[in-house]
């Protein structure tokens, strides 16, 4: 049975709780496991690519993945693959480019930029705000432990970035206004 997970658009792949499976099980496994947040390195050092294959293989022949015993930073690398491999980014580019005129409009205006921005995210399919909610919201605790894991919201943006928007400074805005 071959039912691709891995570089499929948002809309085809299965959910759990609104989620694409990799990613619901990768934030379950973090959720459960929240001292995992401290690793030093954090989606910096690369997992197991042996192992990642491995797991993603498991998931595009629909079997059911378990990540306990795993390397975090191989589930981290499985975490990045999934959205380094999505045929397009989680923000469409007409959004993206309206993210950026935020924020040279409404530098001063902080109420006025979320305002604008929640209309903006209104236009997103629901699957691609569902990830990204549920992403921006485990990325702003990472960046809780920035102390001890060394992954502060710029870091993050490099990583994330170009696999969600179309620019890095979006996604930096993001994290700004801690959606």
């Amino acid at each position: 049975m071959n039912s691709q997970i891995f570089g499929v658009l948002l809309e085809d792949v299965p959910l759990k709780e609104g989620l694409p499976l990799p990613v619901y099980d990768s934030l379950k496994y973090f959720k459960e496991n929240p001292t995992l947040l401290e690793t030093e390195g954090l989606f910096r050092i690369p997992g197991n690519m042996s192992v990642v294959n491995n797991l993603k293989k498991e998931y595009n022949e629909g079997k059911e993945v378990k990540l306990e015993g795993e390397n975090i930073h191989t589930i981290a690398s499985l975490f990045k693959l999934y959205f380094r491999e999505l045929p397009d980014s989680l923000v469409t580019e007409e959004n993206t480019d309206l993210f950026l005129v935020f924020i040279e409009l409404d530098k001063i205006d902080k109420n006025q930029t979320i305002k604008k921005l929640q209309n903006v995210l209104k236009e997103l399919p629901q699957v691609h705000l569902n990830v990204l909610k549920s992403l921006i919201g485990f990325l702003v605790q990472i960046t809780e432990k920035s102390d001890l894991n060394k992954m502060d919201s710029r870091n993050l943006s490099l990583i994330f970035g170009p696999n969600i928007f179309n620019h890095q400074e979006a996604l930096g805005l993001m994290f700004f206004f801690h959606y």
